[in-house]
């Protein structure tokens, strides 16, 4: 027998559950007669001022070319308008990694690859297309995504992930709530009725403001520029970035929200996908920022900074007493980049690789100017790409397992994100490796790496001075960017100004 209380919450609860059925039923409704479906063609968490095709059609008719006025942030590139009956088309999307920076495609991987399936299969004409944007995180890409896939493709190869930190933006539902609920939200804005109530609002608040153009649309998503406007491109860029857990948990909402759209755009489109991570400069690459732990007391910050001054006086007697002062100074100040990278050399110093890039990682995650995926966006990355079930090439690793010391670093990336000569050359073979396992190639020559490193150097060598005269140029003004030395104003203090 039941008893009386319980019996209570058996009642409450069997009328909870009544009182739903009406709304599991209007669900249900909506989902069998196709209402409220997902739009993959719109982002609700940002929106742009307008849009412009990466493709144009070039002079003669007979190619499609990165269109003139997107040159400012893609490098030239083209494929045939009429696709060949022996051609396999595939295009990489991604930021200036991608595109091979500081230099330009002409030494990119997507060129290595692409050099590397003519060796292993000369019989295929292949077209291998560069949609590398500089700065461009991954909501700027689902619209080019969403352009390439009327182009015939054979596969796309998307890496992506450096530049999610670069816009300014805001969350205006996710920066409100805790981390715990924002799955929670997150599954609220998949269903039906919710999709269909919001296109409704946002009609009516259309309605009520006609003409106008604000920075933020009828549910409070940002409107961003139509081309990347980052922080660090004016005046006092690093000053803008401060700590902020809400915007980071948003951004990595996004960053998820993106990744899965443009794979379920590839899916519809019958198109395969391999997701790429791109690698990070651990040690050799210090914070670009760094602020001491939220309520750090004047007393505490005077104490740690002794014991960093201590640390490295002591350096030139041995490694044991400075890491055990860094270490001491990271747990009083453990939210503190600098701290962390500092300690992770000692580490490595003395031959701990485990300790140093734990450090390394560490310093690398709180760094508050965040120009290098996050752990969390790589975790974000590997776990989609194994629920989505898509090939993943973890960039990162396949480079720092051929690293001497055994962490990534300046042995092949030229700066904080980018890889040498050699890194682009050891991403293109590995990635024609993965296409054969993937059957997608046949190679017709078991010697095609051979023959590959020889059209390397063939290709290389035709390339005249003023490439890589260029390319070292373009190294100091990202190294001057990266560290905050532009000089442009933000587009708010022009205003103020009477900038035009």
């Amino acid at each position: 027998m039941v008893s009386r209380p319980h019996r209570w919450w058996l009642f409450r609860g069997l009328a909870c559950l009544l009182a739903l059925v009406p709304f599991l039923l209007a669900e249900l409704t909506c989902v069998l007669l196709g209402w409220g479906a997902t739009d993959l063609n719109r982002d609700p968490f940002v929106g742009f001022e307008g849009s412009r095709p990466l493709f144009v059609l070039d002079e003669v008719g007979d190619h499609y070319e990165i269109a003139p006025n997107r040159r400012s942030f893609f490098a030239y590139d083209s494929f045939s308008a009429t696709k060949g009956p022996n051609t396999r088309r595939i295009f990489c999307l991604g930021g200036s990694t991608v595109q091979g920076r500081p230099y330009s495609i002409e030494t990119s991987f997507p060129t290595c690859m692409r050099l590397a399936l003519q060796q292993a299969d000369p019989e295929t004409n292949w077209e291998v297309v560069n949609c590398g944007g500089i700065s461009y995180a991954s909501y700027r890409l689902v619209p080019i995504l969403d352009e390439v896939l009327r182009h015939q493709p054979d596969l796309i190869l998307l890496c992506t992930g450096h530049n999610e930190f670069l816009e300014d933006r805001s969350y205006p539902v996710l920066r409100r709530s805790p981390s715990w609920s924002l799955s929670g939200i997150n599954w609220l804005l998949q269903r039906r009725l919710v999709r269909i109530g919001a296109g409704w609002w946002r009609g009516i608040m259309a309605d009520q403001t006609p003409g106008q153009g604000p920075q933020t649309d009828a549910t409070g998503a940002p409107v961003l520029p139509t081309e990347v406007a980052t922080r660090l491109d004016f005046q006092r860029g690093l000053d803008a970035y401060h700590r902020d857990p809400a915007w980071h948990a948003g951004v990595r909402e996004h960053f998820e929200f993106n990744v899965r759209r443009m794979i379920q755009l590839c899916r519809v489109a019958d198109v395969p996908i391999v997701v790429l991570l791109p690698p990070s400069n651990l040690s050799g690459q210090p914070p670009f920022k760094s602020e001491p732990s939220p309520g750090q007391s004047p007393a505490a910050q005077l104490l740690v900074n002794e014991l960093l001054a201590s640390a490295r006086e002591s350096e030139g007697v041995g490694l044991k007493r400075p890491i055990e002062l860094l270490r001491k100074a990271c747990v009083n100040d453990p939210d503190d980049a600098r701290l962390w990278y500092q300690l992770g050399r000692l580490e490595l110093l003395a031959s701990d690789v485990a300790a140093a890039r734990a450090c390394f990682t560490t310093a690398r995650d709180l760094d508050i100017c965040p120009l290098r995926m996050t752990s969390p966006l790589e975790e974000t990355l590997r776990q989609i790409a194994d629920e989505e079930s898509v090939p993943f090439v973890d960039l990162h690793q396949l480079l720092e397992q051929e690293t001497a010391s055994g962490i990534l670093g300046d042995e092949w990336l030229v700066d904080h994100v980018h890889p040498n000569f050699d890194g682009h050359r050891r991403i293109g073979i590995a990635l024609v490796e993965l296409l054969i396992a993937q059957r997608f190639v046949t190679p017709g020559t078991d010697a095609w790496q051979q023959r590959s490193r020889a059209a390397f150097t063939a290709h290389f060598e035709q390339l005249d001075r003023a490439y890589f005269h260029r390319g070292q140029r373009m190294l100091e003004n990202l190294r001057g960017w990266a560290a905050g030395q532009a000089t442009d104003l933000p587009p708010s203090v022009e205003t103020d100004e009477g900038g035009s």
